[in-house]
């Protein structure tokens, strides 16, 4: 009887000490949700299942002949189709500032050619990159944000911090 007791009081002192160094040593965590996610860096390609695009460069201008109110988030992108006959759908594309959430807008691009073609609904290239703009027209409250730049199926974002121009 003593035996089984003294062999019972081992595995009792062995869940016991476990549960001790998992509870205050090595806890695992999950977390839920996007915030795990990584982000990508600018020259980053953030990949879907159609397409493959990467910001080269981004820019922000309040260019005052075009409007008092507003600024403009300016990405240069390049983009490749991993899909026959496939264009951008541009109201999947997101800007997150701070405050708010921007879809590009093509009513710009004439402002912006100095820097280069607004992308229109072209059958993108599957067997090289072809470079575009997208403007974003956003609120002066968003003027100083580090951007996210997203694909709305996609939960990898790509970091943006533009050079500011005039």
């Amino acid at each position: 009887m003593f035996k089984i007791i003294k062999e019972i009081l081992s595995y009792v002192i062995i869940i016991v000490v476990v549960i001790l160094i998992r509870t205050f040593i090595g806890t695992p965590v999950r977390v839920n949700g996007t915030s795990m996610v990584p982000t990508l860096k600018e020259g980053e390609v953030l990949g879907t299942s159609a397409f493959n695009i990467k910001v080269t460069d981004s820019y922000l201008t309040d260019r005052k002949r075009i409007s008092k109110d507003n600024s403009y988030v300016i990405l240069k992108i390049s983009v490749i189709g991993k899909v026959n006959k496939y264009s951008l759908d541009l109201d999947h594309f997101i800007l997150e500032g701070k405050n708010n959430n921007y879809v590009p807008s093509q009513k710009f691009y004439l402002y912006f050619n100095d820097i280069g073609i607004g992308y229109r609904n072209n059958i993108l290239d599957t067997t090289s990159y072809k470079d575009y703009i997208l403007v974003f027209n956003i609120n002066n409250i968003d003027k100083d944000s580090n951007f996210i730049f997203r694909y709305v199926d996609n939960d990898r974002g790509i970091k943006i911090s533009p050079e500011v121009i005039y």
